[in-house]
């Protein structure tokens, strides 16, 4: 095992890597072959699984400083103050539990939260992923028929782009499933009041992992404004802590039409600060 070994099983080899197997290796104290190719051979195993997980690690980091470094880069650019106070405000130790039937299909949860008075924004980021990945391919609903077209057929949006489920899903064998959470019925509710917090953008997609990454932000100007919501916050709200409701909806897309819905709450609490 060599650097030119590892280059064709990962990237190629960091300089620093290399130079610390080597002199760790060339470092190690002469005793009979046995014992040596022991040592070595445990010595590989145990640096070359760190170096993996520190790549599994750093390929699954979402949240909204993945989402703004490697999608929405024009907040940085357009936005920088309001962008930097975001990222300072990021908070990702969320208490928060996905419940009902749509927990069984659907892994969903909170990423992190960002609620910033000084520039009245509020963010959430969220990820979805399939429970039976063997069995199932999840989308989100608003990947579907996003160009406002009127055909017979439903289209979906995939990295293999927009066009009939079977010709643009990842395994056309699969059954796909779509996580809904911006219908009438569904969305952001605040605490156990029914009030719905409103939503000023949003943006859902699927990357190339098969996660599902919802993006959403709030004005805070206009909820403060609005005394039924404001008043909705202030009654829910507890030692700086406020309690979500993020109620969806999973459908079964069948014969180009979405069947057998299931529902489910995913209930947490962001930092009001």
């Amino acid at each position: 095992m060599n650097a030119n070994d590892l280059d064709k099983a990962f990237k190629p080899t960091p300089y620093i890597f290399t130079e610390t197997l080597n002199k760790t290796l060339h470092g190690l104290e002469e005793v009979p072959t046995m014992k040596k190719i022991t040592t070595r051979t445990v010595l590989i195993v145990a640096l070359i699984t760190a170096l993996t997980l520190g790549i599994v690690y750093a390929a699954v980091s979402y949240g909204q400083q993945w989402y703004y470094e490697t999608r929405f880069t024009a907040f940085e650019e357009h936005r920088p103050d309001v962008y930097k106070e975001v990222i300072k405000a990021l908070d990702n130790n969320i208490k928060q539990e996905n419940i009902g039937d749509g927990a069984k299909v659907v892994d969903f949860k909170v990423e992190d939260s960002a609620w910033v008075e000084n520039s009245d924004i509020f963010t959430l980021s969220f990820t979805a992923k399939a429970v039976d990945e063997v069995e199932n391919e999840l989308h989100g609903m608003m990947e579907m028929d996003v160009d406002g077209e009127d055909r017979e057929e439903h289209w979906l949006w995939t990295k293999k782009g927009c066009g009939v489920p079977k010709d643009v899903m990842e395994d056309p064998n699969k059954q796909l499933i779509l996580i809904d959470v911006f219908s009438y019925e569904n969305g952001l509710k605040i605490g156990n009041s029914g009030v719905e917090l409103p939503i000023s953008s949003y943006d859902v997609f699927t990357d190339e992992e098969g996660v599902v990454f919802i993006q959403v932000e709030a004005n805070l100007d206009y909820i403060k404004k609005d005394k039924n919501i404001s008043n909705a916050i202030n009654e829910t709200l507890k030692d700086s802590m406020l309690m979500l409701k993020m109620l969806y909806q999973v459908y079964y897309f069948k014969d180009n039409a979405f069947v057998n819905p299931v529902e489910g709450e995913l209930i947490f609490e962001v930092k009001v600060k």
